[in-house]
């Protein structure tokens, strides 16, 4: 890191607006195939029951046919509504299930992160830290295989901490 070594603290609270930020970091840094997946998914499955549907012979109309072909154009357009749909589920879900208006801190020192939380305080060295991605408005630390942590950028006490963070994530993996 060169020179001056310091702490970086980080204190945010869990609200609407923090888990908002999460799903639109998450959905532009590491969901990008659900990001387009629903919507593209659901008009392909609605052009497949429109096709069914106008094929159908006006002299012979098949009323299995008809209903399966609107059938399935339901099931496309539920699939695109659940792409505009699930990130407020999503919000809704971790405000019931997350203590709000509680402390969250972290402090990052170049050897080791410490955590402290309503409940619990832990404490661990950069090798667990597995990987930063960097998001327009925080950074998603990733512990282990699909578990992440994020922290929005208005976070951080100091005015550099993002950066800080990250140069001690490299640093660290220089080390090992």
């Amino acid at each position: 890191m060169g020179g001056l070594v310091m702490d970086v603290n980080a204190r945010f609270k869990m609200s609407k607006a923090y888990f908002h930020a999460f799903w639109n970091d998450w959905m532009v840094t590491r969901g990008l195939w659900q990001r387009y997946a629903n919507v593209c998914f659901g008009v392909i499955v609605m052009l497949i029951g429109v096709v069914s549907f106008l094929r159908q012979s006006p002299f012979f109309p098949s009323k299995l046919l008809l209903v399966a072909s609107l059938m399935v154009i339901a099931v496309g357009a539920g699939l695109f509504a659940w792409h505009f749909l699930y990130p407020h589920i999503w919000v809704r879900r971790m405000l019931r299930d997350t203590d709000l208006d509680k402390d969250h801190s972290w402090r990052f020192s170049p050897h080791e992160i410490t955590i402290k939380g309503p409940h619990s305080e832990s404490c661990s060295t950069w090798e667990s830290v597995k990987g930063i991605t960097i998001a327009p408005n925080g950074m998603f630390l990733r512990l282990a295989r699909g578990i992440f942590a994020y922290i929005p950028d208005d976070a951080f006490v100091e005015a550099e901490g993002k950066n800080i963070v990250i140069q001690m994530y490299r640093d660290a993996q220089d080390e090992n």
